[in-house]
C-alpha cells in the first residue's frame, strides 16, 4: 500500500503541491543539515489496525524545473518514529520531537535526481509525477498510526551537486535552481524544522512548509507452504527487505530456530524456496524472521504439511510476523 502526504499530491492524481522548495538539500553553505518533518497521522488511514512495515520512501520534484540536478550526499541518515508532535507544532529542538521507538532506516551516500519537466506547471490532473530520491529501506519501520503522528529526520554531512540543461538552453547560466515539490498551507498534514548544520541541535527554519513525501508499506508478512513436486514450496514477500526464512522442529524454544539455506527464485513481489520433504515423524516448522525486531505481535508458525499425494488439497497460509 502507498501514500502521498499530503494526500492527493502524488500519482496516480498528478496534481502539483502549491509552493516549492530547496530545503534540506540544498543549503546556503552547500553543506550538510538536519531536518525532520511530521506526518498527520490520519494521512495513513489505510494501514491496518496493527500496523504495517515502511519499506520505502521517495520525494518528487517540482514541475517547474528547466535543468536537471543532481546531488551526491554523503553519510545520509534517515530515522522514523512516532512523535506527539502535531504538524505545526514540531519543537525547535529536535530531540524533543523524537518518539522512543526511533529507528534508524538507512545509511548511505545517495544521489537524488531533482529532474525537469516537459509538461505544463501545474500538472493537469492524471499527469504522472517524477519521484526522485527512491530509497528502500535496509532496516523498516513498523508503523502504527493510533500511537502517533509520523516522525521523519534526515541527516548528511556533505553534498556534491552536477547540473545538465534542457536542449533548448546553452548553459545553465541564470536559470533558477531545481527544486522540489512542496506544500505551504498552515493546518494541513505536515510541517517542518530545518538545522543548517548536521550536527544542529536547534533549528534555524521552523515554518509550516513540508516536502511531499510518497510512502510505501508492506503490511505484515505471511508465508504460505504448498506441496512441490520434489518437495514442498515455501513463499514469502519480498518486502520488507531482509526477511529470513527459518525453520524449527520445538516451537517450545525460541533459541531452537535457525537459517534455512538454500537460494529462493522472485517472481514478482513474492519469494519461493522450494525444500526437501522430511521423512521424521516431527514436523517442521518455518516463520520469517527480521533481525532486529521491530515492534510488532509475536510469529505463529505453520507446520509443513505430511506427505501426500500431489492431488490432495493444499496446506492452509500461516500468517507470520517478525
Amino acid at each position: 500500500m502507498y501514500f502521498t502526504v499530503p494526500n492527493g499530491h502524488g500519482d496516480p492524481s498528478g496534481i502539483d503541491a502549491n509552493d516549492a522548495t530547496d530545503l534540506p538539500f540544498t543549503t546556503p553553505s552547500g553543506g550538510g543539515a538536519r531536518y525532520q518533518q511530521v506526518f498527520d497521522s490520519a494521512a495513513f488511514g489505510a494501514i491496518p489496525s496493527g500496523g504495517a512495515f515502511l519499506v520505502m520512501m521517495a520525494i518528487q520534484a517540482d514541475c517547474a524545473n528547466v535543468f536537471q540536478q543532481e546531488w551526491t550526499l554523503t553519510n545520509l541518515d534517515i530515522w522514523f518514529s512516532t512523535t506527539h508532535a502535531k504538524p505545526d507544532g514540531l519543537s525547535p529542538v529536535f530531540d524533543q520531537n523524537t518518539g522512543s521507538d526511533r529507528v534508524l532506516v538507512s545509511h548511505s551516500d545517495q544521489n537524488f535526481v531533482e529532474g525537469y519537466s516537459y509538461r505544463a506547471c501545474p500538472r493537469a490532473s492524471g499527469e504522472a509525477l517524477g519521484l526522485t530520491g527512491v530509497l528502500e529501506f535496509a532496516n523498516p519501520f513498523w508503523y502504527v498510526p493510533t500511537n502517533g503522528n509520523l516522525l521523519v529526520e534526515i541527516r548528511f554531512t556533505g553534498m556534491r551537486m552536477y547540473r545538465s540543461c534542457l536542449p533548448q538552453y546553452k548553459d545553465c547560466a541564470g536559470l533558477p535552481l531545481p527544486r522540489l515539490d512542496a506544500q505551504t498551507e498552515l493546518g494541513d498534514s505536515i510541517s517542518r524544522i530545518v538545522g543548517l548544520s548536521p550536527e544542529s541541535t536547534t533549528a534555524d527554519v521552523v515554518d509550516t512548509t513540508g516536502l511531499v513525501m510518497y510512502f510505501e508499506f508492506a503490511p505484515s508478512p505471511r508465508l504460505s507452504i504448498s506441496n512441490a513436486p520434489n518437495g514442498i514450496a515455501v513463499t514469502w514477500p519480498y518486502f520488507p527487505k531482509g526477511l529470513r526464512l527459518q525453520a524449527t522442529r520445538n516451537l517450545r524454544s525460541l533459541t531452537q530456530w535457525t537459517d534455512v539455506v538454500g537460494t529462493p527464485s522472485q517472481v514478482g513481489l513474492f519469494l519461493t524456496l522450494t525444500l526437501p520433504r522430511s521423512s521424521s515423524a516431527t514436523p517442521t516448522f518455518y516463520r520469517v524472521y527480521l533481525p532486529p525486531v521491530p515492534t510488532a505481535p509475536p510469529p505463529p508458525a505453520e507446520a509443513a504439511p505430511p506427505a501426500v499425494p500431489s492431488d490432495n488439497p493444499q496446506p492452509p497460509t500461516a500468517n507470520v510476523t517478525p
